[in-house]
């Protein structure tokens, strides 16, 4: 692959990862804070998860690969965790605002997965510079 081909790709899948991040964090703060919630037993949950949709969105946005890295791995986790627990209260029963929601949260870790194994890359990238700054800053040993 050619030096920074897939930079331009990973921009675009962040930014398709946020509109479906952005989507799945509105319905839980509806499902959490609306007075009409179709749930309102567990709006617990729906505050849980929809602040981790925000921490992981916030998160993909950092300047630091390794904190992109750690975004992309809270926000696969909250998108998992919402449809786990979807399956497990509700069973496979979907109303169309459940139904849309679960296909965004599968679209957005096939998404996160893609972006990535692309950034990889750029996480070792950043890992070397780190490392060769620690062997700059050590003390040269007398021989």
């Amino acid at each position: 692959m050619r030096e920074g081909t897939g930079r331009g790709a990973s921009v675009v899948l962040r930014a398709l990862a946020a509109l479906a991040t952005l989507y799945t964090l509105g319905v839980h703060v509806y499902l959490a804070a609306a007075p009409s919630s179709p749930d309102p037993e567990h709006r617990g949950l729906f505050w849980l998860a929809a602040a981790g949709f925000l921490a992981g969105l916030i998160g993909l946005f950092v300047p630091m690969a390794w904190g992109r890295m750690a975004a992309r791995i809270v926000l696969v986790g909250t998108a998992a965790g919402a449809i786990i627990g979807y399956l497990v209260l509700y069973g496979t029963t979907f109303t169309p605002l459940a139904l849309s929601s679960k296909i965004d949260e599968a679209v957005l870790i096939v998404l996160l997965v893609i972006d990535g194994l692309i950034a990889i890359p750029d996480l070792k990238a950043s890992a070397r510079r780190v490392g060769d700054r620690s062997d700059q800053e050590r003390p040269a040993t007398a021989a």
